[in-house]
């Protein structure tokens, strides 16, 4: 068993045969599927100790000659990593309750996963990374602001840095830089960040940047998705649909759940991701993305109403990426599908995906002799100033293109807004026959 970046035999089911992509053998190795790998993983782990009195008489390649040791050191790591990254699942847990009817034994790291790392990783690694140093917050925009350091050092490795904003967590990273998305426009934001090692050491906070993010008018998220409300972790590929952050039906095909990348995150295969209809059009794109279990770089294509406007990288394998797709500008309702893996059966993850309005209208636009609208953003009152007593009919759409209030005037008056959460509104003014709309940000 291994994995293969150059599989020669591709199977119906997904699994592979091809020379081994893993350091330390060069062989043929036989790749499974990823919902198999964990039960595979478990299956020789109990080899290992089941026939720990015979096993160091052997002669295999993923063998050392040993008993307590049983397996050479990069098959070692393999079986843990796989082991920890498929999860002990239903059908396993029946498995091995009918195996124990049938024979009288079980296998322990079905009933107890902790076992594995206690007999093959023992040592426990105590030693902090070094402080992350050099933090520099830079480029801001209204809702962004990117984020680079010197990355910390570890007697091992250094797995992922943890990044506050304001004091508090706010997301994890496997680089030494990052992008803070979901910020608000005119707001002074301070970073600091800790760096972690596999066996959750953590080290002390870098040094504090701050910056304050612009105020353009522009940029405004229409639409944030963290993937945190995905089904229950599940390492099988199937379709999935949740209710998104900001609500909305997203589906998700050839997809599974319980991978993470900087949190929660969706992992897809040969699928597709759709996100739910929204109004507000589209500016610019960015999701970041991670390749696992093997195979190589490539793309998926973003299609905005059914036409490709761009494709989405993913890169080496375990190396999380963001990607950002610029001057989409399509205005009005945007459907967002992401499909089309260049690669077929790479296993790609996706996390912090969004995307900014995009509308040419503005208040500059308006016939401001007839009507005027302030203040934009608005906290709790919006004006509407008209210089006719003509009926004028205003409604308010969420990013969904849910309707959140109607209401009909004939002269200059003010709405409360207090009941409105902060975002993204589209605003539609119509006198007659014409109608205008404006992008509306409620603080």
């Amino acid at each position: 068993f291994g994995e293969t970046n150059s599989a020669t035999t591709t199977y119906m089911n997904g699994s592979k045969r091809g020379p081994s992509s893993i350091s330390g053998y060069s062989g043929t190795v036989f790749e499974p599927i990823d919902e198999f790998k964990g039960d595979i993983a478990r299956c020789l782990l109990y080899f290992a100790v089941r026939y720990e009195d015979q096993v160091d008489s052997w002669s295999h390649p993923m063998l050392n000659g040993t008993n307590d040791q049983v397996y050479e050191d990069w098959f070692i790591a393999l079986l843990l990593d796989w082991h920890n990254n498929d999860a002990v699942n239903q059908r396993e847990l029946n498995r091995n309750n009918a195996a124990y009817i049938h024979q009288g034994n079980r296998n322990p790291f079905i009933d107890n996963p902790s076992y594995a790392n206690m007999i093959w990783n023992p040592t426990p690694d105590t030693e902090a990374p070094t402080d992350p140093t050099n933090l520099v917050a830079f480029n801001p925009t209204d809702i962004s602001i990117s984020l680079t350091w010197t990355a910390s050092t570890d007697n091992i490795e250094v797995t992922s840095y943890d990044v506050y904003i304001n004091g508090s967590y706010s997301f994890n990273t496997i680089n030494n830089s990052a992008i803070a998305t979901g910020l608000i426009p005119n707001t002074n934001y301070c970073f600091r960040v800790k760096a972690k090692d596999a066996a959750g050491n953590e080290s002390g906070f870098s040094n504090e940047t701050c910056e304050t993010t612009t105020d353009n008018g522009v940029g405004v998220s229409c639409l944030v998705e963290s993937f945190e409300n995905i089904p229950s972790n599940n390492g099988s590929y199937q379709t999935r649909t949740w209710t998104g952050d900001n609500g909305g039906n997203w589906v998700a095909t050839d997809a599974r759940t319980d991978l993470t990348l900087n949190n929660r995150a969706i992992t897809i295969r040969n699928g597709s991701l759709t996100a739910p209809v929204s109004p507000g059009g589209i500016a610019n794109f960015t999701v970041t993305t991670k390749r696992v279990y093997g195979g190589s770089s490539g793309t998926f294509n973003l299609k905005v109403n059914n036409n490709v406007v761009g494709t989405i990288a993913y890169g080496d394998q375990d190396v999380s990426q963001t990607i950002t797709i610029p001057n989409i500008n399509i205005e009005g309702n945007v459907s967002i599908v992401i499909d089309g893996n260049s690669t077929s059966g790479n296993r790609v993850v996706f996390d912090d995906l969004s995307w900014t309005c995009y509308s040419n209208l503005d208040t500059e636009n308006y016939d401001l002799d007839k009507i005027s609208v302030y203040p934009n953003p608005v906290s709790n009152q919006l004006n509407i100033q008209l210089n006719s007593t003509e009926k004028t009919q205003i409604e308010i759409y969420n990013i969904l293109g849910k309707r959140v209030l109607t209401k009909t005037i004939h002269q200059s008056q003010s709405i409360q807004l207090d009941n409105l959460n902060s975002g993204v509104y589209i605003l539609k003014l119509t006198q007659g026959n014409t109608t205008i709309s404006k992008k509306l940000i409620k603080k």
